[in-house]
């Protein structure tokens, strides 16, 4: 992993250096933000560096592999995101599978979460839906629970709307 979090800065050092078109894409709806532009530059540069590096690395397989199974709870976080950046719908099973597991430490499951966002779907919606109504116990299911909210404002207009709803997925997924 930190090899590829050193190709990953290589990867932006070049960018913004020799910037192609889909960076200049990407900054210029970057600094919409309220960001200075050198800022909404580095960020695009980052995120494009990311993407760049990340899907040449690691296939679905492998990363669901250290998702489900690694003793390493950072290469489980790093599994996670990756996942969510890579949008791989065969990736949903075994993110709803953590996210689920209440053994699980709770940052793997808030970025499984995030992954689920970002993916969407039918059963990561219902699944993110279940996480956003979990009556959380600890500090770390309450901060799972926001993650959720968070991830389906990028999946639902209204999260709030949305919420107030009872679907029959819910029935089928079990985060709490």
């Amino acid at each position: 992993i930190n090899d590829i979090a050193n190709s990953i800065r290589e990867e932006r050092d070049k960018l913004l250096t020799s910037p192609t078109e889909e960076l200049t894409e990407q900054a210029e709806v970057e600094a919409v933000l309220p960001l200075p532009e050198y800022i909404a530059w580095l960020s695009a540069s980052c995120k494009l560096a990311r993407k760049n590096i990340l899907f040449k690395t690691q296939d679905t397989e492998s990363l669901i592999d250290i998702l489900l199974r690694s003793d390493d709870i950072y290469e489980r976080m790093d599994a996670a995101y990756i996942l969510g950046e890579k949008k791989d719908e065969a990736s949903i099973d075994a993110l709803i599978k953590v996210l689920e597991d209440k053994a699980c430490d709770y940052r793997i499951r808030k970025n499984t979460a995030e992954a689920l966002g970002k993916i969407g779907g039918d059963r990561g919606l219902a699944a993110l839906r279940a996480a956003a109504l979990i009556k959380p116990a600890t500090d770390g299911e309450k901060k799972l629970q926001e993650e959720a909210r968070m991830a389906l404002t990028k999946i639902v207009a209204d999260v709030n709307a949305f919420l107030k709803e009872k679907p029959e997925e819910l029935e089928k997924v079990n985060v709490s």
